[in-house]
């Protein structure tokens, strides 16, 4: 990973890839480690191109482990320095099950929760009889003291109240697309696109 992407920090680019790793990623123990793996290619490339990763580290890609499941594409790589970053940030060698609030800047907090959103949450559309579809946006995790974090952030920067139920961080209607509008704040931010099409639907 080029130092310029570390020293550069707080960047947009960068919060997107961490909270992708976040969400989907992993540290190793005791060998500086960083582990990420979707079943998304366009993620991973996305995840490569925010931390300019050069050629020598590549896409590993793995067949489904049942049938009608997408293979999966891994992308490993050490580094101390990003390593012990990502560790002062408060991230563990668990992750999810084990992070809890992180030193995420305000003015790059919306790139870092959509990192969140691209791994682990995303938009749906709820059904309702007799009744326009709805918007849903939302955010798993195992940990709850992550979703309530997440929860008071959003509270207070895009101003918007979610709800935690079964895992899960949860907005619907109005408040889904106006999270919407706070993730994609510009039109070339790095995003999962088949994420970012649901919620274009509803927001124009």
């Amino acid at each position: 990973m080029s130092p310029e992407v570390l020293a550069a920090w707080p960047t947009p680019e960068l919060a997107y890839a961490i909270g992708l790793i976040a969400a989907d990623g992993h540290l190793g123990k005791g060998n500086h480690l960083i582990g990420f793996t979707s079943a998304d290619e366009e993620q991973v490339e996305n995840y490569r191109t925010c931390l300019e990763l050069g050629p020598e580290v590549t896409i590993r890609v793995y067949p489904p482990d049942q049938e009608n499941h997408k293979p999966s594409y891994r992308l490993n790589f050490s580094d101390h320095a990003f390593y012990a970053f990502l560790q002062e940030l408060g991230l563990t060698l668990a992750n999810s099950p084990t992070t809890g609030p992180l030193a995420i800047p305000d003015s790059v907090f919306a790139d870092f929760a959509r990192g969140c959103w691209d791994g682990d949450g995303g938009f749906s559309v709820h059904h309702r009889r007799g009744r326009k579809d709805q918007l849903r946006s939302y955010l798993t995790s195992s940990n709850p003291s992550f979703l309530k974090w997440m929860q008071k952030r959003i509270k207070v920067l895009p101003g918007l109240r979610g709800s935690i139920y079964n895992a899960n961080l949860t907005y619907y209607g109005p408040k889904a697309i106006a999270l919407g509008h706070w993730l994609y704040y510009a039109p070339d931010l790095p995003a999962l696109t088949r994420k970012r099409v649901i919620w274009e639907r509803f927001a124009t």
